[in-house]
């Protein structure tokens, strides 16, 4: 119940690639914007990933997000999360983006109103 249907596992190649770099660097950097995920699984939506949370004084609430809108595109890249399973790579592939790098998102709220932002 706590995971709402996602499992916990970490694959080996992710916690390979995490450990050599804790070895060779004692840290792992990562890029940080302040919003959580959710796939559309149960919504009524068929594009985007939904933003669940927004915390205080982030990136993301800087850049005007909040809880509900839907991220359409990154970096002009459509996407598509419709099950759980399918928002970890996302994040993953977000935090793993150079820190200080420009990330631009199309959104979109319930109203059908788009805008970008960076």
């Amino acid at each position: 119940l706590f995971g709402g249907d996602m499992a916990f596992a970490i694959p080996a190649s992710i916690a390979r690639t995490i450990t050599d770099t804790l070895i060779a660097k004692g840290e792992v950097p990562r890029s940080y914007f302040g919003f959580g995920l959710r796939s559309l699984k149960n919504s009524s939506y068929a594009r985007g990933v939904l933003i669940s949370s927004v915390q205080s004084d982030s990136p993301a609430q800087k850049a005007g997000l909040k809880p509900g809108e839907r991220i359409l595109e990154i970096d002009g890249r459509a996407l598509d999360v419709l099950q759980p399973e399918a928002v970890p790579p996302v994040l993953r592939a977000l935090t793993e983006r150079q820190i200080g790098s420009e990330l631009r998102l199309r959104v979109t709220d319930d109203d059908g109103a788009t805008a970008t932002t960076s």
